[in-house]
């Protein structure tokens, strides 16, 4: 689990979720995009937050290559994957409140 949450915005569609953004190794070429972490809701670009895909949250799959968003070839990006992706001025970052909040458990 990443210590920094990191998000491209509020979820526009459901209201609810983050976007995040997502990497998928499509047939050995990396594709990133955006995911609303409770709806699915997939964008290709950040920039352009209205052209979105919505997904059946049981059975969301890359725009790119149709593997599920939650196959063992797709995970949350991290910061320099963002950096990357030419998209860390679009995301926000901040410390993962779930691992803080593990840490000061224990």
């Amino acid at each position: 689990m990443s210590k920094w949450l990191i998000y491209v915005r509020n979820c526009p569609v459901c209201q609810q979720g983050l976007c995040r953004v997502r990497v998928c190794n499509c047939n050995e070429q990396i594709d990133y995009f955006v995911l609303c972490d409770e709806c699915d809701a997939t964008w290709l670009d950040p920039k352009q937050p209205t052209q979105f895909k919505q997904c059946d949250p049981s059975d969301a799959k890359c725009p790119t290559c149709e593997q599920s968003v939650w196959s063992a070839s797709s995970h949350w990006a991290s910061l320099l994957e963002t950096i990357d992706a030419g998209w860390f001025g679009l995301v926000y970052v901040q410390p993962n409140r779930e691992l803080v909040e593990k840490v000061s458990l224990t």
